[in-house]
């Protein structure tokens, strides 16, 4: 055999014995039936706010061929004009190309999308999508996303006397402050969304003019249906101890860590904070936290805090009505009860504030899945006067009288979802006593003898 031709021979036959030496798997197919398959046909991406970007999504390909395949060309169909963005490899891209799969093996392909502003009020639709050619193969994979222009903040002190409409949504980044002497004023309908870690801070007055069927809301920024009952994406609203005159009525504050924390401001003779027709929920620490301070409460709901849903401590006053507390151990170990109070509080100092406690709850149902879901812890040198009439109380410290209720199941309707409306054979029902309250929680009137809690059962409802 000729030398030339030998040597031809040898690289041949190495050749093929590297090819046959491989697994099934890594040899590489041409064959255009060898298909790519995907996690989905779509991915949806939740309302994204403009120039904030997005959280990112997966998407996984698969190889369901017995033998590897080159992925000549993943792509954006809009290429460097696109909205989205893909990382592959650990490598941001809009194009990328010869991707070894092996067979049976899959490739994780992270999707992302940064829309920009568009001067648009309501949510708009941007759309793309990933395009990939594989043996002359195209496929692809749609991609969606709902863009929201928005009012910014970030670290700002607000100017004095400020209206927020609801127009665009204001997201906060870091803080927001409302100054001493000044007014923030919400009209129905506004939302206002908090990054990880942010906060209002209240030094003057906080006004929200929510409407029962137009309701302000105050959460978090991360709009993805599966963030929709986490607690503790943001920090909450504080009300520093110059601040007065707040009201929140037909407010949502949801899914922060303390929802309203009221600081120490010498419990003066008329409420800091006035609630009614609102909902706190959602919260990793306390729905609602006064220091020394006073607090008004009417038809309202706060449910889901893994420490208390409401807690006055180092004294106060607080009146409570027609409203329904109530935790489960649904998505945390809770550690307190639902509802305590206490007239001593440790200051960060080391010492200790003491202050008297003065308190009435009527009308109200406090109810949890612990034993003990009222707390009175009282200093023997202050006075302390908790005053509970026509109430449904879980409680092992609590005897009936002043038309109380202990120990009964509520019956609600659906705890775990956060339906916190009367059942049909609810003890509750008609055990209230009529305070001149006219309306519950969603607008629906009171009977002449009412229900305990935030809402008023109708059997349409049922």
């Amino acid at each position: 055999m000729p030398r030339i031709a030998f040597r031809v021979f040898v690289i041949l036959l190495a050749a093929y014995l590297c090819y046959a030496c491989k697994s099934r798997e890594d040899r590489i197919t041409t064959d255009q039936s060898a298909r790519l398959e995907f996690s989905g046909d779509t991915i949806l991406f939740d309302t994204i706010f403009t120039s904030i970007g997005s959280t990112t999504r997966r998407l996984v390909v698969y190889n369901p061929n017995d033998n590897a395949v080159v992925i000549g060309s993943v792509r954006l169909g809009g290429l460097a004009s696109s909205e989205y963005q893909l990382i592959i490899n650990g490598k941001e891209s809009v194009h990328e190309n010869n991707l070894e799969l092996r067979g049976k093996d899959s490739l994780f392909v992270l999707v992302k999308v940064n829309i920009n502003p568009q001067d648009k009020d309501l949510p708009y639709l941007v759309k793309d999508s990933v395009m990939f050619t594989t043996n002359n193969n195209q496929q692809r994979v749609m991609l969606v996303a709902y863009g929201q222009d928005a009012n910014f903040i970030h670290n700002k002190t607000l100017s004095c006397n400020t209206v927020w409409d609801s127009q665009k949504p204001y997201v906060i980044s870091g803080h927001a402050t409302v100054p001493q002497g000044c007014n923030l004023t919400l009209k129905p309908g506004v939302q206002v969304l908090f990054g990880d870690g942010a906060y209002l801070k209240v030094k003057g007055s906080l006004k929200s003019e929510g409407k029962v069927d137009d309701r302000v809301i105050f959460s978090s920024d991360r709009l993805e249906y599966r963030m929709r009952n986490q607690p503790g994406l943001w920090k909450g609203i504080t009300f520093t101890s110059s601040s007065s005159g707040n009201r929140l009525e037909a407010t949502e504050v949801r899914n922060a860590q303390t929802g309203l924390l009221l600081e120490n401001s010498m419990a003066p003779s008329t409420p800091v904070v006035s609630i009614k027709q609102s909902v706190v929920e959602n919260m990793s620490r306390s729905g609602v936290e006064a220091v020394n301070s006073n607090v008004y409460m009417e038809n309202t709901l706060i449910n889901n805090c893994a420490n208390y849903a409401f807690v006055a401590s180092g004294g106060g006053k607080s009146k409570i009505v027609h409203s329904t507390l109530a935790n489960y151990s649904y998505n945390f170990f809770r550690n307190n009860s639902t509802v305590g109070f206490y007239n001593t509080r440790l200051k960060p100092d080391g010492g200790r504030l003491k202050n008297p406690i003065e308190a009435e709850i009527i009308n109200s149902i406090i109810w949890g899945d612990r034993s003990e879901e009222l707390v009175k812890n009282q200093s023997a040198d202050y006075p302390f006067n908790v005053d509970i009439r026509h109430s449904l109380i879980k409680s092992e410290s609590m005897s009936e009288g002043d038309g109380n209720i202990i120990n009964e199941e509520p019956e609600f309707k659906n705890p775990k979802d956060r339906n916190f409306k009367l059942q049909e054979g609810s003890p509750a029902k008609g055990a209230g006593k009529n305070t001149g309250i006219t309306t519950d929680l969603v607008g629906n009137s009171r009977k002449p003898t009412p229900d305990m809690g935030a809402f008023e059962y109708y059997p349409a409802e049922d």
